[in-house]
C-alpha cells in the first residue's frame, strides 16, 4: 500500500531522482485537517491497484500546509490538488478539490501518455490511452484521450484511418466534445497532425496557433456536409 512515508517531502530529492528514473513527479498537496484529503489518502490506502499506478509510475511528493513556499511556487489555493510534472518541472495535469477513484486513475494514465510523447515513446503514449478510454470511458478525460489515441496510431502507422475512428467514437459517445471538431480538423488534414505534434512538443498549444485557425475554419466554413460525413 501506498503510506505516507512513501511519498518524498522535498521537492528538490524528489525531482532528482525523477531525473534518474526518468519517472514525472506526482504531486499531491494537502492540508493535515483536511477531510477530504483524508478521504483520498484512505482510497489510495485500501486500493492496490491505484496505489501501485501511482508508486510504480510516479515518484510521489506529499506536500502539506507547512510547506508554504511550495504552495505559492505552484500557485496552489484549494486542497487536495494534484499535478502531474516532468522531472524538468513541466506541468502535464492538474486536479485540485474531491477525486473518485476512476477519475484519479484516469488522470494518472492521462498525464503518463503525455509525458511518454514528449520523451518520443509514441507506443507507451498509445497504451496508457488505450487503457484509459477501454477502463474509465465516462471519466472527464475521455474525450480527449480518444482524441489524443487516434493521433498517437496515426503517428506511429501513418494510416489515417485512425483519425477517422477517433472522429466518429467521439462524434457517437461524446457529441458535445470540443475535441470532436477538433478531430474533424486533423481528420479532414491530415498534415495538420504534424504540425499539433511540433506544437506539443514545444510545449504550445496548437489550437491557438493561426494555421489551426484557417484549417478549422475552412472545415467549418467550407468543408463536407453532414450527409458527406455520415458517408465516409
Amino acid at each position: 500500500m501506498l503510506e505516507k512515508n512513501n511519498w518524498y517531502r522535498d521537492e528538490d530529492k524528489a525531482f532528482a531522482e525523477a531525473q534518474v528514473m526518468g519517472k514525472p513527479v506526482f504531486l499531491y498537496f494537502c492540508h493535515d485537517s483536511c477531510i477530504a484529503c483524508k478521504d483520498i489518502e484512505m482510497m489510495i490506502h485500501q486500493d492496490q491497484d491505484l496505489a501501485d499506478l501511482i508508486q510504480n509510475h510516479f515518484i510521489g511528493l506529499r506536500i502539506n500546509q507547512d510547506m508554504t513556499v511550495m504552495f505559492h511556487r505552484h500557485k496552489i489555493d484549494l486542497v487536495p490538488t494534484f499535478v502531474v510534472a516532468g522531472p524538468d518541472g513541466t506541468e502535464y495535469e492538474r486536479f485540485a478539490d474531491l477525486i473518485g477513484h476512476d477519475d484519479l486513475a484516469a488522470l494518472c494514465l492521462f498525464a503518463l501518455a503525455k509525458y511518454s510523447h514528449d520523451r518520443n515513446d509514441t507506443d507507451a503514449a498509445q497504451q496508457y490511452m488505450e487503457k484509459l478510454v477501454e477502463t474509465y470511458p465516462q471519466s472527464p478525460y475521455a474525450p480527449e484521450a480518444i482524441f489524443l489515441r487516434g493521433v498517437y496510431r496515426y503517428l506511429i502507422s501513418e494510416n489515417p484511418a485512425h483519425l477517422k475512428t477517433a472522429l466518429f467514437m467521439l462524434g457517437k459517445n461524446h457529441p458535445g466534445s470540443i475535441w470532436v471538431r477538433r478531430s474533424l480538423v486533423l481528420h479532414l488534414h491530415h498534415s495538420a497532425v504534424a504540425d499539433w505534434d511540433n506544437y506539443r512538443k514545444q510545449h504550445r498549444d496548437y489550437w491557438k496557433s493561426q494555421e489551426a485557425y484557417l484549417k478549422a475554419y475552412f472545415t467549418y466554413h467550407n468543408g463536407p456536409s453532414l450527409h458527406h460525413l455520415e458517408t465516409l
